[in-house]
């Protein structure tokens, strides 16, 4: 039988993440305070105490992610050493952390690329705020004629993408 696994991306963090297994397992609670030395600041302290505010920087959220799932990972093989994979995949950042188990890039280079990723992410958002906005039970050309009825000059609006839509014409 062929296994897989998804590791998650920016948006599954969480105050208290990865404070179970640290306190259980001293592997994991490793796993922290090598992410704490590459960094230079106390990941475990915001990713166990928050704020929630602060866990959701970008710069502190995907190196978050990335220590919580290789923790979760390191105690799942203690428990199952048998359990393998035959891929590995993620969502957004979480790609890093299927490249890091199927030992493409080490872990020290993970959190470093991942706390990059998120402080340009970060950068870039405030150089350029904008938004986003989910339209339902609408036809892309019923968006776009909306669109053109707002474009000001103010801001620019674009439709993105078109999800389960059928485009007439």
């Amino acid at each position: 039988m062929s296994r897989a696994i998804l590791f998650p991306g920016q948006g599954a963090q969480a105050v208290g993440m990865g404070r179970e297994l640290a306190e259980s397992n001293p592997a994991c609670r490793e796993l922290f305070d090598r992410a704490s030395a590459v960094l230079g600041y106390d990941l475990a302290e915001i990713c166990f105490n928050g704020p929630i505010e602060k866990l959701t920087i970008s710069a502190h959220a995907q190196p978050a992610i990335f220590v919580h799932s290789v923790a979760a990972w390191t105690a799942w093989k203690e428990r199952y050493s048998d359990w393998t994979f035959d891929c590995a995949a993620g969502l957004s950042s979480g790609e890093w952390t299927a490249l890091h188990l199927a030992g493409v890039v080490s872990y020290e280079e993970t959190l470093k690329i991942l706390e990059a990723r998120g402080r340009f992410m970060t950068e870039a958002c405030n150089e350029r705020p904008g938004g986003m906005l989910t339209v339902l039970n609408a036809t892309a050309e019923q968006i776009e004629k909306n669109l053109r009825r707002v474009r000001t000059g103010t801001g620019e609006f674009e439709l993105a993408r078109a999800d389960g839509v059928e485009r007439s014409g």
